[in-house]
């Protein structure tokens, strides 16, 4: 039961983000967008590894470390303005 909804729970987390981005109530540079993205790649990630689909786990691996890469770069840019 706990995979199942650590799956509904992530994939609406990215649907939901993708809304608020298509809707403009919320900038894909920014932090809340990056973050949902990582967290929901994360519970498909777990649903991947539990039900033995790589192509889930390889999808969703590269689609967290690109949120990752993104949130590095906030931070860093906002850290080491001049």
């Amino acid at each position: 039961m706990f995979f199942i909804l650590c799956g509904w729970c992530a994939s609406v987390l990215i649907i939901f983000a993708y809304f608020l981005v298509s809707t403009k109530r919320c900038l894909a540079d920014g932090p809340i967008y990056q973050l949902m993205n990582l967290i929901g790649s994360i519970g498909l990630i777990i649903i991947g590894i539990h039900s033995h689909i790589s192509s889930i786990v390889f999808l969703n691996g590269t689609w967290s470390l690109i949120s990752l890469y993104a949130l590095y770069i906030m931070i860093h840019n906002k850290y080491n303005k001049i």
